[in-house]
């Protein structure tokens, strides 16, 4: 019911919602002037004053243009107990669930190599409950090869993920991307009794391809759908 209540909210605020709130200032396609009116607006959510901040602290006043509010999407979203995040390339403001991890993160970025989580789905076989899907960067000289690590589901260790068809790897050519999935096994949700997943954990490694030299493994990676 609570969910309900945001949706329906969001839907009234979010499309009008400014994203100075954001600390960044969104160019749309085209550009027009406008009046803005300040004119004291208070918001309340359930009854409760809400007091709009943007990411550092300061207080955001809504405005009016042509009749249509126009509210500040973060600290709209942060008085629902949404996350807020900015993506530059897509011009895109994304609200996710408190703790959830949204399409888009960046899981690792260092020693040249760049790890972007890019969202889930339901598996499309009979024996994959959910695939995690991830692009890999690699920005170095050399031939990358990778693989992921110790794959657990809500704090089980998935066993499963030693099935060679299911396990993440693959090769990358300098500067070139790669697209690759974690997917998670029937089997291993139903042996640990899960019924939905809160979040999975791995580790990836890297090597060098040609000389076949570790050159880094990641922190533990946490992904929550």
């Amino acid at each position: 019911m609570k969910q309900d209540r945001i949706k329906g909210f969001l839907s009234g605020i979010v499309v009008s919602a400014t994203v100075f709130s954001l600390g960044i200032t969104a160019f749309a396609a085209y550009q027009k002037q406008a009046t803005l009116n300040y004119s004291g607006i208070n918001i309340t959510l359930n009854g409760s004053a809400v007091t709009p901040t943007d990411a550092n602290g300061n207080a955001v006043e809504p405005f009016a243009i042509d009749g249509t509010t126009y509210l500040p999407v973060r600290g709209i979203a942060s008085a629902m107990g949404l996350d807020v995040a900015w993506d530059q390339d897509t011009q895109t403001v994304a609200l996710t669930s408190a703790g959830q991890t949204p399409s888009g993160a960046v899981v690792y970025d260092e020693t040249g190599i760049k790890v972007t989580y890019t969202g889930n789905s339901k598996g499309a076989s009979s024996y994959v409950a959910h695939e995690f899907n991830f692009l890999i960067e690699n920005n170095t000289d050399k031939r990358v090869s990778f693989s992921t690590k110790d794959l657990s589901v809500n704090g089980y260790m998935a066993t499963a993920a030693s099935n060679p068809l299911l396990w993440a790897s693959g090769t990358i050519t300098p500067g070139d991307k790669y697209k690759c999935t974690v997917s998670i096994q029937k089997s291993d949700l139903d042996e640990n009794s899960i019924e939905s997943i809160a979040s999975i954990k791995f580790f990836m490694q890297f090597n060098d391809a040609d000389k076949y030299a570790t050159i880094c493994t990641t922190p533990l990676i946490t992904v929550s759908p």
